[in-house]
């Protein structure tokens, strides 16, 4: 098993992705998983159960620039 977190810290530390966007989109809503995304590089944090899929189109959108 990989956690989100350990894939994030995978992409950040690999040349060929460490620049890709990366919008995390999970259960965990507590401050802690949200510092812990943006220390590890996250471009944005999105908690499931309070945002609908409008919303997530939009922020990925908006890290795309379209």
């Amino acid at each position: 098993k990989v956690s989100g977190f350990d894939v994030l810290d995978i992409l950040r530390n690999t040349p060929e992705t460490a620049n890709m966007k990366v919008v995390m989109l999970t259960a965990l809503s507590q401050d802690s998983d949200k510092e812990k995304a943006e220390k590890l590089g996250a471009d944005d944090y999105m908690v499931k159960s309070q945002v609908v899929i409008a919303d997530v189109v939009e922020r990925v959108k908006h890290h795309l620039g379209v």
